[in-house]
């Protein structure tokens, strides 16, 4: 059964109403479409569509006038963010259509064939549970794994491989989180799907993911595509795509509304303690479908690699200042110095120690305390670096006896000028360094958050530790800042001295 858009239903009046889609392909008014149909399958499987989940079932089960056999759009492209339910959505339509046609073939694949195999068996689950398990046999052994309906429609898992659809005839057929698959692997599965279909008048093909990389030449072409059918109903391409839109703040909650299954099936506090699990990258590509490149560095390496300066002249250490850092993880920690160098006028910053873990750290910085005297030792004062703050101002040592070493920490305002003042000498030139390849490899994987109108380094949203790149920035910003007088050394007479 059909209905035409003179009988649409409240659920699709209500999703189009509060729509947050970026781009989509408009219903067609008077079209025939099985909305009713997918709607009634979902309740089978237990399930309760979403406003959005209606909103593209509607437009991608439209039937055309001139014959209604066939799909309005034979492809239909959906990209959301990760939690929208986008395979609850992909598994109702198969479903519905198996109960509506005699002997018709669905596939469903994802990365991977596991993946496809777990997916598939989430509506195995559902069938199971639901009205629909005394009607639907099920086939679990690999390679031939199958739900077959009282109709004799079939609906299969299968790896994302040409050869795995050989001799089929499939009418429909679900890819998922396609940005997996490279170029050759997407046009791969295209050239063994788009001849198996040539000949069936109802086939449709849903190429369906988040967000991708560089590397996802091929899902990004039919984004691309999609983007420019939206509003050309002759295009044969139906498209949805829900993201965070340009020029917003991605770790503002307020921005997050635009995620289809917010108010729905999370909140935004479950999207907030995601954030802090994700690095940069993967939050904004995953969670605000947003692209990504292979490469987010937030400063330009190549002006960054400019400044490496080879040997850098030596100066008398009671002119450098001296940071330490340990990595979120602590994985790792370094130590960092930075002085004015003399030839260039320029601050200069230079790797001192690093090294695993973080043991290491406070006898090393107490070190160069007692021997080197450096102008300033200091370190931001937050994370795992706050505990080897305190160990140090306990630790007994040769030139203050128990008063420990005395350490400059940075506010959360002062860290705040330390970021945008390292970002803004990469940006102008107006620094020096050694060319560390851990330095090097911290500022190609650092994140930033905001903090008021400023762009803080964000060891949590990183894409790898960056102790390197913290260490340095507060050397140069103790060396910038307007020099605090170190407190004089405690005159230490031995054991028993007053």
């Amino acid at each position: 059964m059909t209905i035409t858009a003179t009988e649409e239903l409240p659920e699709l009046r209500a999703a189009l109403r509060d729509s947050t889609a970026t781009y989509a392909t408009q219903p067609t008014p008077g079209a025939a479409h099985e909305l009713g149909q997918i709607l009634g399958t979902a309740k089978l499987l237990g399930r309760q569509l979403m406003p959005w989940q209606v909103q593209v079932a509607r437009v991608a089960s439209e039937k055309r006038a001139d014959d209604p056999r066939r799909y309005r759009y034979p492809i239909v492209v959906l990209t959301v963010p990760r939690q929208s339910g986008k395979t609850t959505l992909m598994r109702t339509v198969l479903a519905q259509r198996a109960l509506r046609s005699r002997n018709r073939i669905a596939f469903y694949t994802a990365q991977t064939g596991k993946d496809a195999t777990a997916r598939w068996l989430d509506l195995v689950k559902d069938i199971e549970n639901g009205p629909l398990s005394q009607y639907v046999t099920k086939r679990i052994a690999a390679g031939s794994q199958a739900l077959t309906f009282p109709t004799g429609s079939t609906i299969s898992p299968f790896a994302p491989t040409a050869k795995s659809l050989h001799g089929y005839t499939p009418h429909d057929v679900m890819l998922d989180e396609i940005f997996a698959h490279d170029e050759a692997a997407g046009n791969d599965l295209m050239g063994a799907i788009r001849p198996a279909q040539l000949t069936l008048p109802d086939k449709q093909l849903w190429l369906v993911s988040t967000a991708g990389t560089a590397d996802s030449v091929f899902m990004k072409s039919w984004v691309d595509q999609g983007r420019l059918a939206v509003g050309d109903s002759g295009a044969g391409i139906a498209y949805f795509e829900w993201s965070l839109a340009d020029g917003l703040d991605a770790y503002d909650p307020e921005n997050w509304k635009f995620h289809p299954a917010v108010g729905h099936t999370i909140t935004l506090q479950d999207l907030a303690d995601d954030a802090d699990s994700q690095t940069q990258g993967e939050w904004l590509r995953a969670y605000m479908n947003r692209w990504t490149s292979t490469s987010e560095a937030v400063m330009d390496l190549a002006k960054w690699d400019a400044l490496a300066a080879g040997e850098l002249l030596p100066v008398a250490w009671s002119e450098v200042t001296v940071a330490y850092e340990v990595a979120h993880d602590r994985s790792c920690s370094a130590i960092y110095a930075c002085w004015q160098d003399k030839a260039s006028g320029k601050p200069a910053l230079k790797l001192v120690q690093q090294g695993a873990g973080a043991e290491w750290l406070a006898p090393a910085v107490a070190k160069l305390y007692v021997e080197c005297r450096p102008k300033a030792i200091g370190a931001d004062d937050g994370g795992p670096t706050k505990a080897v703050t305190d160990q140090l101002r306990k630790l007994p040592n040769a030139r203050s006896g128990g008063n420990g070493v005395p350490v400059e920490t940075l506010t959360a305002r002062d860290f705040a000028t330390a970021s945008v003042q390292y970002m803004a000498h990469v940006e102008d030139g107006t620094m020096l360094h050694d060319g560390d390849p851990g330095h090097r490899a911290a500022v190609e994987s650092v994140a930033t958050r905001p903090m008021g109108d400023s762009r803080v380094f964000s060891r949590r949203h990183s894409r790898g530790p960056i102790p390197e790149l913290v260490a340095a920035a507060v050397a140069l910003r103790l060396h910038e800042q307007a020099p605090a007088a170190m407190p004089a050394p405690a005159i230490y007479m031995g054991r028993g001295s007053r």
